[in-house]
């Protein structure tokens, strides 16, 4: 297993309507956390794109430090599978995920 952190500060401009955290900011740490472990493990010569990501957003957030981790489940040639969560400074779970990312040559 490969875990990979990514850590953000809710600031005002990333809440939505209900004065909590954005579902939208919520996916895009989710992809980046997960796109981030699978390019750990990926050569220089390839690179990766999300082919899906399906998200269970679970409590909302309100302030402070998220951290967002992402775990490689399986990697073949082609594709990898990987799991998230994003947490709160209170080590909450808020939201996870699982995305299929798929890997493909520069060129």
């Amino acid at each position: 297993c490969i875990c990979l952190w990514a850590k953000f500060y809710i600031r005002e401009k990333h809440m939505n309507t209900n004065q909590s955290l954005h579902g939208g900011v919520m996916a895009s740490l989710l992809d980046t956390a997960s796109g981030m472990s699978v390019r750990s493990l990926l050569d220089e010569s390839e690179t990766i794109a999300t082919i899906n990501l399906s998200i269970n957003f679970l409590r909302p957030g309100f302030s402070g430090k998220l951290t967002a981790k992402g775990h490689v489940k399986s990697k073949g040639k082609k594709m990898a599978t990987v799991e998230a969560e994003l947490y709160d400074e209170k080590n909450k779970l808020l939201a996870n995920s699982i995305g299929t990312f798929a890997i493909l040559p520069i060129s």
